[in-house]
């Protein structure tokens, strides 16, 4: 199923699981597609490698605070450790349907 079909994107943690994901085209160009498309995407934990390889460029948490980037929501926590601030912002991303500001003409999908 096509990405734009969905509301929004949640990439979780799984060092293992992320690390096939990267390797999958079609689970990077998954990621993209949604990016190019507008929707909010959530990654946590090594979910964020995930947004890393398709190439998204907001700024991504690199420490244990909740970053909130143009619907691009992520945090370093781990599924057992979750913000609430995690929970609240990618609700509030996702209550806007989509990121009209977000500049994706360069982005390939």
């Amino acid at each position: 199923m096509a990405s734009v079909l969905y509301d929004a994107v949640v990439v979780a943690c799984g060092p293992q699981s992320i690390s096939t994901l990267a390797d999958d085209g079609y689970a990077v160009h998954f990621v993209v597609e949604a990016y190019k498309h507008l929707k909010p995407l959530g990654a946590f934990g090594a979910g964020i490698d995930l947004l890393r390889r398709a190439g998204i460029q907001n700024r991504l948490a690199d420490g244990s605070d909740v970053v909130s980037d143009q619907a691009v929501v992520t945090t370093t926590a781990a599924a057992d450790s979750l913000p609430d601030r995690f929970v609240e912002e990618f609700a509030a991303a996702l209550a806007q349907h989509r990121c009209w500001q977000r500049q994706t003409d360069p982005v390939p999908a």
